[in-house]
This record gives C-alpha cells, sequence and structure tokens, in this order.
C-alpha cells in the first residue's frame, strides 16, 4: 500500500503501488419512514443550516428554511433581481453572526448577497465585477468574517460578511478551476488549470505558487494529523499529499481501473484515533476511505452512486459513524465505516429523486434525518437502523 513519505531535503522518487479493492456487501433494504415533504419546485441547492434547520434555493431564486422536525418553512423569501438564476456555480455559504445567528450568502448575477438565516431579511448586497463563481468562509474565531470569492475573470475578492464591503481585490495569475479551500494559520489555496495551487494570505496578498502534478480534480483539503498538517489534493493520477510547513509533496496515492477523486473531499473520525480519515467520491461512483496521516486506502465501495455530495453520520446507534450516500436504486444507503459495505439501505423508488442534494441533519426532537430532492420538493425521511454490527 501506499504511503507518503516525511519530508525530505533532496529530491525523491516513490514508487506506489496501486491498491486494489473490493465491492461492497449487500444488505437486506429496509422501508424509510417518510416524516415530511416539503413543496418547493425544482431546486438549485440544499444546505444544512448552523440552527439545525434545512435552507433550500429554488430555481426561481425562492429561498426556504426548513424546519428540520416538521417540515414546515420557518420563512421563506423571494430575491428580486435582473438576472434570474445566474448564480452559475456558486455554492451558498454560512457565516457566523452571533452564537445564535448566522449569515447565508449566495450569488445573483454578478451580486453576492446576504441573508438573515433567523428571520430571511436580506441585509446586503456587493456588486463584483463579473459572476461570483466559487468562494469560502474564514472565520479566525471572530464573529465578523471574511469571505473570499472568485468571480469569472478570475479575481479573488476579501469581503467582509458583516457588511458586504470589498476589502481587497487580486488578480489571478492563472486560470481558477474547482472551489477555494483555507488552510488554517497559512492562508487561502486557488485551485487552477495549470497544475498549480495558488496560496494568499488572509488580507488577500499573494504568498506562493505549489506545483501539482496532474490536472485537479477535486478541492484541496487541510487535515491535522499527529505529524502536523498535511494537504490533500484530489488528481487525475490519484491523491497527493503535501506538507504545509514546508510544502513539500509527501507522496502519491493511485487507484486501480483509473479511478480518481472528484468531489468535494470530507475529514472525519472513523476509528476513534487521533488522525481522520478523508472521504471522497471518485469519477466512477466509488467511494473511498484515506488515512490522512499515513495516506493508505483504507477501503474502496464500489457502489456506483452518482452523487458528488456524502454526510458522516452514526446510522445503527453503535458508536462507530457510517457514511450516507444518495442510493442508486433508493433514497439513501450507508457504508460501513470499518470496511465500506453497505450497513443500510432506504428503499424509496430513485423516480423523481434528485441525487445531487442529499444532506443528514439532527432534528430539534433528536430525530436523525436525511433530506433528499425531489423534482417537486425536498422530502425528509427518518433514518430507520438496522441490527447492530
Amino acid at each position: 500500500m501506499g504511503r507518503f513519505l516525511p519530508p525530505l531535503p533532496f529530491q525523491v522518487t516513490a514508487t506506489i503501488r496501486k491498491v486494489a479493492a473490493s465491492p461492497a456487501k449487500p444488505v437486506e433494504s429496509k422501508p424509510p419512514s417518510l416524516s415530511w415533504f416539503t413543496a418547493t419546485g425544482p431546486l438549485k441547492a440544499l444546505l444544512a443550516a448552523p440552527s439545525g434547520d434545512f435552507i433550500a434555493i429554488n430555481k426561481a431564486d425562492v429561498i426556504y428554511a426548513i424546519d428540520s422536525t416538521s417540515g414546515i418553512p420557518r420563512w421563506t423569501t423571494r430575491v428580486w433581481a435582473k438576472e434570474w438564476g445566474n448564480g452559475g456555480t456558486f455554492r451558498p455559504l454560512f457565516a457566523k453572526r452571533s452564537q445564535a445567528t448566522s449569515l447565508l450568502l449566495f450569488a445573483i448575477g454578478t451580486e453576492l448577497r446576504a441573508v438573515d438565516t433567523s428571520s430571511g431579511a436580506q441585509l446586503w448586497s456587493t456588486a463584483l465585477r463579473s459572476r461570483p463563481v466559487a468562494g469560502t468562509i474564514d472565520s479566525n474565531g471572530r464573529d465578523a468574517e471574511n469571505v473570499y470569492v472568485i468571480d469569472s475573470q478570475n479575481r479573488l475578492y476579501v469581503v467582509d460578511a458583516e457588511g458586504g464591503r470589498i476589502r481587497k481585490e487580486v488578480k489571478l495569475r492563472h486560470q481558477a478551476v474547482g472551489r477555494v479551500s483555507l488552510v488554517p494559520g497559512k492562508g487561502v489555496l486557488v485551485p487552477t488549470a495549470d497544475q498549480t495551487l495558488e496560496l494568499y494570505g488572509f488580507n488577500g496578498k499573494f504568498l506562493k505558487e505549489i506545483q501539482v502534478k496532474g490536472d485537479i480534480t477535486a478541492s484541496p483539503l487541510a487535515a491535522k494529523t499527529s505529524r502536523g498538517l498535511i494537504l490533500l489534493v484530489g488528481t487525475r493520477q490519484g491523491i497527493a499529499a503535501f506538507d504545509t510547513a514546508t510544502w513539500r509533496p509527501l507522496g502519491l496515492l493511485t487507484f486501480d481501473n483509473g479511478e480518481y477523486p472528484v468531489s468535494e473531499p470530507v475529514a472525519a473520525e472513523l476509528d476513534n484515533d487521533i488522525d481522520p480519515e478523508v472521504l471522497t467520491i471518485t469519477n466512477r461512483g466509488s467511494v473511498a476511505a484515506v488515512d490522512s496521516d499515513l495516506g493508505k486506502l483504507k477501503w474502496l465501495a464500489r457502489v456506483a452512486t452518482t452523487s458528488a455530495t456524502l454526510s458522516v453520520v452514526d446510522v445503527n446507534g453503535d458508536g462507530s459513524s457510517d457514511v450516507v450516500i444518495p442510493g442508486n436504486t433508493g433514497a439513501a444507503m450507508a457504508l460501513s465505516s470499518v470496511d465500506g459495505s453497505v450497513v443500510w439501505q432506504a428503499a424509496e423508488s430513485s423516480e423523481n429523486l434528485d441525487s445531487e442534494f442529499l444532506l443528514t441533519q439532527r432534528s430539534r426532537d433528536g430525530r436523525l434525518l436525511v433530506a433528499v430532492c425531489r423534482s417537486s420538493g425536498v422530502a425528509g425521511f427518518e433514518l430507520q437502523p438496522g441490527p447492530k454490527r
């Protein structure tokens, strides 16, 4: 199995053996329990709010704050704009406002807008030079946060989340691709089409260009391990690792059969040690779990999912986390954190289900819900765990 090499003062060439994987084990499906359905019309975004609600934005740019317990909208607001539904690929963000409230940040046309998630009130709107396409949030432990936004003309903006003021605007050196990522204590990373990562300080100042061998296919993720902070980057060759103290490459983990990561990676603690695992979905619909510290592939489940999202929760109450994804023939399935085998599946007809959106959320009354998108709205299913492993 491949292992990330420790940093060395000279260049080395490492041969990493490809890791074979076994197919996931089948499990008997259990019927889901539909808790509620909220009619919203076709969606372009579904998010889990810090408050415990679901936030849905439909294709007519109406925002719904859906109570996860009842499915009843707490509020709705229509976003009036000259350009409808022109937010492009910008993924809405949440910014902390206080201990009890947060802001929802989203794009309409060339504008970045903010809504109070407790009331739906629209607080500010900031016009950029062109359409926002990617962004991320940095809190730095403060209530007032910075938003880092890339627009379609390849500019990076540093925006004050509380008031919408543009603090800094810089032109990127290469064409940005994918999502913007944060490296704690280091800065903001922008993946580019030229197989590089551009590192900017939290004030927007350019710091460094990092070479990545291969086209970047998934957002970089900084994982805190026992060996320090390691950066993992998905490429067409596999998962590349870098030491964030020196930015030197540590190694490359490859997969069989031309698979490579394509989804936004998720760091989660699966085996109760001090180092998190990194979960990602490949171009062939497999789910991979990678040891962030040792660079080993723990398991790869070939479940043929068409989703680009996953959630990590304890489905069957055994104290171990499970990986929940949209089912290829149903509403949802859960994979074992131990070996990637299917441990639970909700057998709901896949007709009218949109596998792009699946979220898990603990409702206000303590139930574990999975929300999936249908053609006409959002369905909330209560997870029905199977026997403990």
